[in-house]
């Protein structure tokens, strides 16, 4: 018998699991697509982004202080639609810096980041995959 014991959800203010738990199969997150401008919901995890316009666009990242510690979210360009440096990219910025700088770039076809909530106020970079193989 495992020593698991599930935690009552519902209306307690803090549910605590004790003992061995383990997850087999995929982790749900909860992905949207971006066609343009747009500010990035709090509870995101994966941004697809699909540049149909060929302009540069701007996600603006969730407020640091609104979303938990090590929060996670990968930016990638799905369609590989992302033209090259001067045109069509996509620019994540917000309130504070990404590893200080002030904003980061998609700027290639099938590129991506991931990044997480730092402590203090910035979001550390993870991991960058250029989009080459």
């Amino acid at each position: 018998m495992s020593k698991f014991k599930p935690a009552r959800f519902g209306n307690a203010a803090v549910n605590t699991v004790t003992g061995e738990l383990k997850i087999s199969g995929s982790i749900v997150v909860k992905p949207i697509t971006v066609t343009g401008n747009s500010d990035i919901p709090v509870d995101t995890s994966m941004v697809l982004c699909n540049n149909t316009s060929g302009n540069d666009f701007t996600l603006t990242l969730p407020d640091r202080a609104d979303v938990r510690l090590g929060h996670v979210i990968t930016f990638k360009d799905s369609a590989g639609t992302f033209a090259g440096f001067n045109a069509g990219r996509c620019i994540i910025s917000g309130n504070v810096g990404i590893d200080n700088a002030s904003n980061k770039r998609l700027p290639d076809p099938y590129t991506s980041i991931t990044i997480c909530a730092a402590t203090g106020s910035l979001w550390n970079t993870l991991s960058h995959y250029d989009g080459s193989f």
